[in-house]
């Protein structure tokens, strides 16, 4: 029973991890994010869901493979500016490449 309490306990303290340790990794680097760039504020669960459907629709934008490169990279930042730097370098360079690519094959045809 006291272990049960001190579940409980330790769950509604930490629930905001707990639920974060099984989230998709587009969600956890929206969290990273939101704790190197905010202010004392925590990250409302709508906030990450926002955040998370931006990232979904940047793989429309510049691909799986650099939305991926980018929360990697959000992952292993330490600081703000870090963190915005590998959006830029992911998703903005892949966006750059596609669009350099769409003008390229117009330019061909």
């Amino acid at each position: 029973m006291l272990v049960a309490i001190a579940g409980l306990v330790v769950s509604f303290f930490y629930r905001g991890k707990i639920a974060l340790a099984f989230a998709g990794p587009e969600k956890k680097a929206c969290a990273r994010v939101h704790d190197l760039c905010a202010s004392e504020s925590k990250a409302s669960a709508d906030d990450l869901d926002k955040c998370t459907s931006g990232m979904e629709e940047a793989k429309k934008l510049s691909g799986d493979k650099s939305v991926a490169q980018s929360v990697q990279c959000i992952n292993d930042a330490t600081s703000c500016g870090k963190a915005m730097g590998c959006v830029v370098g992911g998703v903005g360079f892949g966006a750059m490449k596609k669009m350099v690519k769409g003008v390229g094959d117009a330019v061909t045809k």
